[in-house]
């Protein structure tokens, strides 16, 4: 609900108000058709004004009782009216009744006249009570001798919603228009009712959306809090256990090499088949090992790149030669093209020479046999970029907005026909922004691929 303090402007349906200020005035009017010395909209404007700044429950109580006021002077009067929230029948207002009594009418509001009226949704007007059989302990007093009672239900759609009760000690105490007037009134308390138990229930279902929303959003900061907190443990775990998980795997290269050499004596043709087979399948996973602690450790934030003076002439020749040999198996062509000795940048040699060599294994791996692949400089005046190219198989473009996450392979499936991990794009991205740079890729299926470090 609207606090009080708030813009003034009522939130009820000005046809609905209009609505009920033209049936008013009908009972006015009517009135007057017949002959009754009564001015037209005499104390109905002042009573309609009482609504204008209506904000809750209270304030509509307080501008029944001044419309009431503008209307009819009265010695009892008793106003009930529904709580929004317990729909419970509550008198808030009262007028001539002793507080003993008030304290009874409340208790006997849902099964007393009040309750009864709301129940069939039709004014009682008892004119003259000595004329009535109805019991004298219904009376609204003990202690004023009653002679007359009004009382009119305040309805929002068909349910009641309120009641306005009225007791005099005069018979025939309610002349015809005023009760028209009051009937009014009591209609637009109705509509106005029903508005403010709209608003009501809506702000209370926003109260508990909003409620809901920040124990879920709690919820989502602890589980997301202890994901990072297991992914960071993770990632140390991984950079921490480089030096074990590396020097078994030199180990058995360098003894797979030696042995190769013949250092130990001659070996057969089985012998050294087998050897070599080793010794491919060691280095492939010391190169995957490199790479997934090379990627924890950017995760985790331990890799520091030693920044100097880099040569891209003899860092492009190096990682082509890297890779000259897997290359030669496909008879493929590997070219270096626009860059001279004198373009240097400043970033980790180590970190561009692996960016470097990760794509162009890839070029090596996507480029049928015969085709072409190289490493172009590009230069301008602010700025030198380097592109690794090739004639290869190409990607799709729907593939490429994923193509830099870890572990994923535009061909996943377990009888893919390419070895790998899925960790080279990755960490090739991670690398070139550790380093102040970026990497773009731009893909045709059929064509080939350029990746573009800048």
């Amino acid at each position: 609900m609207s606090k009080r303090d708030e813009p003034t402007t009522s939130p009820y349906d000005v046809n609905e108000v209009q609505a009920s200020i033209d049936r008013a005035r009908g009972h006015v009017d009517h009135n007057v058709s017949r002959g009754d010395p009564f001015e037209p909209m005499q104390g109905f404007v002042p009573a309609i004004n009482a609504f204008t700044k209506v904000r809750d429950i209270h304030d509509l109580a307080d501008a029944i009782e001044e419309a009431v006021d503008n209307v009819i002077s009265v010695e009892l009067m008793g106003l009930y009216l529904r709580n929004p929230e317990t729909h419970e029948l509550q008198l808030l207002r009262v007028k001539g009744i002793t507080e003993a009594e008030r304290k009874a009418l409340e208790r006997e509001a849902a099964q007393g006249v009040p309750g009864k009226i709301l129940r069939y949704g039709e004014p009682m007007y008892v004119p003259d009570v000595l004329a009535e059989t109805a019991p004298r302990k219904a009376a609204m007093s003990r202690t004023v001798d009653v002679r007359s009672r009004l009382f009119i239900p305040i309805l929002s759609g068909t349910r009641g919603v309120g009641l306005l009760g009225f007791e005099s000690g005069t018979p025939y105490a309610f002349p015809q228009h005023r009760m028209g007037t009051l009937v009014a009134i009591c209609q637009l308390a109705g509509c106005i009712y029903h508005h403010l138990a709209t608003l009501e229930g809506l702000s209370r279902e926003q109260s508990e959306l909003t409620q809901r929303v920040e124990e879920r959003t709690s919820s989502l900061e602890r589980a997301n809090a202890e994901l990072e907190r297991a992914s960071r443990m993770k990632d140390e775990f991984l950079a921490n256990m480089s030096h074990e998980l590396r020097t078994p795997m030199n180990a058995v290269i360098g003894l797979t090499e030696a042995v190769l050499e013949g250092t130990y004596g001659d070996l057969s043709v089985g012998q050294t088949k087998s050897l070599n087979t080793i010794l491919t399948s060691s280095r492939h996973l010391l190169a995957l090992i490199n790479d997934i602690l090379d990627l924890a450790k950017i995760q985790a934030g331990t890799l520091e790149p030693t920044m100097a003076p880099v040569s891209l002439l003899s860092t492009c020749r190096a990682s082509v030669q890297l890779i000259k040999e897997q290359a030669g198996k496909k008879e493929q062509e590997v070219l270096l093209e626009g860059v001279t000795d004198d373009l240097f940048v400043f970033a980790d040699e180590r970190h561009l020479k692996q960016i470097l060599v990760n794509l162009l294994s890839n070029a090596v791996k996507f480029t049928p046999i015969g085709a072409r692949m190289g490493i172009k400089g590009v230069v301008n005046e602010s700025q030198v970029a380097l592109c690794v190219w090739d004639e290869g198989v190409g990607i799709a473009e729907e593939h490429l907005s994923q193509l830099f996450q870890p572990f994923w392979q535009v061909d996943s499936g377990l009888a893919r026909w390419h070895e790998g991990t899925g960790l080279g794009l990755s960490l090739v991205k991670q690398l070139s922004e550790l380093n102040g740079g970026s990497v773009v890729v731009e893909s045709e299926v059929g064509t080939g691929s350029r990746f573009t470090v800048r």
